[in-house]
């Protein structure tokens, strides 16, 4: 079963803390070329993310820059658990390394931590299922 763990929230550079929320420290994803910083609640938190590594970013082709940029859906919904039928995916420490110097702790030990990241179109099926009618590649205005 998929539930949400935490939405992402993509800018073009550092957060200024909003007002009344506090923001933790913060992760560097190394090889990722990104950083966050995120306001955690109980169960959930939202990631604040931007590029802080261009070439790494680039490199590592997750393809955040036209979301950081705000030419792509600034927004991503990330969730948790299995899809029925499925194999698991790479839990979080798999998919990229965190930086134990800035924070992060060791690989996967985010809160609230860990995450299974099931296929595009397991994604796709379980957000229809919840009333979400437009995927994460829309851009803004169209």
């Amino acid at each position: 079963m998929l539930e949400l763990d935490h939405l992402i929230a993509f800018l073009p550079g550092p957060p200024d803390p909003p007002d009344g929320l506090l923001l933790d420290a913060g992760t560097r994803h190394v090889g990722q070329g990104t950083r966050n910083r995120r306001i955690v609640f109980p169960r959930h938190y939202v990631e604040l993310l931007w590029i802080d590594e261009p070439e790494a970013e680039r490199a590592s082709g997750p393809g955040f820059a036209a979301r950081c940029a705000r030419t792509a859906y600034p927004f991503g919904i990330v969730l948790r658990g299995t899809v029925p039928g499925h194999s698991p995916a790479p839990e979080r420490g798999e998919r990229h390394r965190r930086d134990p110097d800035d924070g992060g702790g060791p690989a996967g030990t985010g809160p609230p931590g860990p995450l299974a990241h099931p296929g595009r179109r397991a994604v796709a099926a379980a957000a229809a299922r919840l009333g979400f009618a437009a995927g994460p590649d829309l851009i803004p205005g169209q």
